[in-house]
């Protein structure tokens, strides 16, 4: 590789050491932090910039570099594994695990009543139950498989056994450079089975996202989510779902 070459991708390297080192004093200071949520905002921002996403371990890479600068000046500590408190005006060493402020559970997204975001009117809801299955993505993503001519993009599929309150969570809105975008509710009382067979359809079509920390992400849309669901919709009793016309009403 030629020495230019070389100076450029170091300087880029430098350039996304000190952007991420911005991020996490700005998104996090005086809270904890999980890599792998750091990770998605890291994402986010790139992509919302034109930059290309780096592998995952470049990303590691790059986290334990500026890790040690902030160290360095005393600003950050870890508290947990792969979990770390940070401060601008400096960490202590009173500061535990149960002292910083608690991390929203991965496994499961709260819908509370009392959140500022609602989802948009607009955000089409099938079947019928108790239980929630959502999908959202991050603006962000769609239009960099616009701009790319692909129709799909990441995409998060979870639950929430809450039931629907018109409402997303707020919880990481500090956390992340733009906002989510919810692009489907799903009702049933199968919330479990129905999440599975979805991600378990895109997994075998090799359309999960591998780069990224969670196990939820896909490149899909909103329509081909709810064909898949059509499709495995005689697995469960009939008042969990609408007919697939109602889809194209």
């Amino acid at each position: 590789m030629e020495i230019k070459n070389v100076i450029r991708l170091l300087s880029m390297d430098e350039r996304m050491k000190e952007d991420m080192k911005a991020l996490i004093l700005q998104c996090y200071d005086d809270q904890t932090f999980r890599i792998g949520k750091l990770f998605e905002v890291v994402r986010s921002d790139l992509i919302s910039k034109g930059i290309e996403v780096p592998e995952l371990q470049k990303l590691y890479n790059l986290f334990y570099a500026v890790k040690n600068d902030l160290e360095r000046d005393g600003l950050i500590k870890q508290v947990k594994y792969g979990t770390y408190y940070v401060n601008s005006a400096g960490v202590n060493d009173e500061v535990t695990e149960e002292s910083t402020i608690p991390e929203e559970d991965d496994e499961e997204e709260e819908i509370p009543e009392d959140d500022e975001d609602k989802v948009d009117e607009n955000v089409p809801v099938y079947g019928n139950g108790e239980s929630t299955v959502y999908a959202y993505f991050y603006p962000s993503y769609k239009k960099l498989a616009e701009l790319k001519g692909e129709s799909r993009y990441r995409c998060k599929i979870g639950k929430t056994t809450n039931g629907v309150k018109r409402r997303f969570s707020s919880t990481s809105r500090t956390e992340e450079p733009e906002k989510k975008e919810v692009a489907l509710i799903i009702k049933t009382d199968s919330p479990n089975e129905v999440e599975a067979l979805l991600h378990n359809t895109l997994k075998l079509a090799g359309q999960q996202v591998l780069d990224t920390p969670g196990k939820e992400w896909f490149y899909t849309n909103p329509e081909e989510i709810i064909h898949i669901f059509y499709g495995i919709a005689n697995l469960f009793e009939s008042d969990d779902v609408y007919h697939e016309e109602m889809l194209f009403d």
